[in-house]
């Protein structure tokens, strides 16, 4: 199956397989085990303080005939630990917050917890990652994909460093329509 150039094997990976590949997962316990652990083999980029080797073990040779690879990542994630993943409002609900001087802090108001509970419910939801529904807050799709891109203009404002690296060619400029994730899928089905 191929979905946006991804190609997606089903049970490619063996019992036997597998436990090859845990072999290798170093037996040292990390300094931090709030977050996953990231081990990399061959490219660094982009997570270059993650590299194990620069060589990829021979154990990833049966990938080589099928896809054409620079890398292997594996993320470990411990026992409780998930992907990071955020859900949001397609049409916004907005949390309502006041003050509380005692905490010197918003706390949800308990007498008004938000606006639009009705849409609060699976069909208004879509998976996303962090950063994109904090930057959303509650604004609409449109109102986010205006943000998004103004996100450009912002940068050749106010940053020096966007600046100079698009000076070097660094960094190209694109003006494309913002499409969302759901958006390429729902095109495809």
């Amino acid at each position: 199956m191929e979905v946006n150039k991804i190609i997606v094997k089903e049970n490619y990976v063996d019992e036997a397989f597998e436990n090859a590949i845990l072999k290798m997962v170093p037996n040292k316990k990390p300094k931090v085990t709030t977050r996953n652990q990231i081990l990399r083999w061959g490219s660094s980029v982009p997570y270059d303080n993650a590299i194990v080797s620069k060589k990829i073990p021979a154990i990833f040779d049966r990938f080589s005939n099928d896809i054409g690879f620079d890398s292997v990542t594996l993320n470990e994630y411990y026992e409780g630990q998930t992907i990071g993943w955020h859900i949001d409002e397609i049409e916004p609900v907005r949390r309502n917050h006041i003050w509380n001087p005692k905490k010197r802090r918003y706390e949800i108001d308990k007498d008004n917890p938000m606006t639009h509970p009705e849409r609060l419910h699976i069909d208004n939801q879509n998976p996303s990652c962090a950063s994109c529904n904090i930057n959303k807050h509650s604004e609409s799709l449109e109102g986010f994909r205006n943000l998004i891109k103004g996100f450009m203009k912002h940068l050749n404002e106010r940053s020096t460093q966007y600046k100079i690296a698009k000076r070097y060619g660094l960094v190209v400029e694109n003006e494309i329509e913002v499409k969302f994730y759901f958006e390429k899928i729902n095109e495809i089905n």
